[in-house]
């Protein structure tokens, strides 16, 4: 049997339907593959958590025989995502989180924010911070670089790092902006 390698994002997501809300479940596209792809062949995964990653859910992937021997535990956060639906369920409210530091760092093409700005969804920057991916903190350089590589406006780019930002982590109710 071929082991499959799987590479992406082990993390923890929030979701909100008018029928309830979870926080905290597992997310992350390699979680998603892996445990769809355990059922047909044997599936190792690479991914980095935080600190605070549920024993729970490595539990639940390792019940599905998945090797977690390249998962690395760091300090630090693990990523969230959070979306909210309304009762039309195929339509999502989502703020996008573009990290164009990692893009940077790894060489890969920047996410397309100008695209996702004029087609009205919100988007929020962050730095990543990972010692893998992103070895910066430097928010005015993750700002820099989404004016001149994702062609975004400084306003948007201030939005994007506090109310969206604030938004992304279910906070902007008391985070984000600065009131008089």
């Amino acid at each position: 049997m071929v082991k499959l390698l799987v590479v992406g994002s082990v993390a923890l997501d929030s979701v909100k339907t008018p029928f309830g809300q979870e926080d905290d479940v597992l997310g992350g596209s390699a979680s998603f593959f892996a445990t769809a792809a355990s059922y047909f062949t044997e599936v190792s995964v690479i991914a980095v958590v935080g600190e605070d990653f549920p024993e729970l859910h490595l539990a639940f992937l390792r019940q599905r025989g998945i090797d977690l021997t390249g998962l690395e535990r760091r300090p630090g956060k693990t990523f969230r995502w959070r979306g909210e639906y309304s009762y039309q369920l195929n339509e999502a409210k989502t703020i996008a989180t573009l990290l164009p530091g990692t893009a940077f760092f790894l060489g890969v093409p920047y996410a397309p924010a100008r695209r996702l700005l004029e087609r009205g969804l919100a988007v929020a920057l962050a730095s990543d911070c990972n010692p893998g991916t992103c070895p910066t903190e430097n928010l005015p350089l993750i700002g820099a670089m989404a004016c001149t590589q994702m062609r975004m406006l400084p306003a948007e780019v201030v939005a994007a790092m506090t109310l969206n930002a604030a938004a992304a982590l279910g906070r902007s109710d008391r985070l984000g902006s600065i009131a008089w």
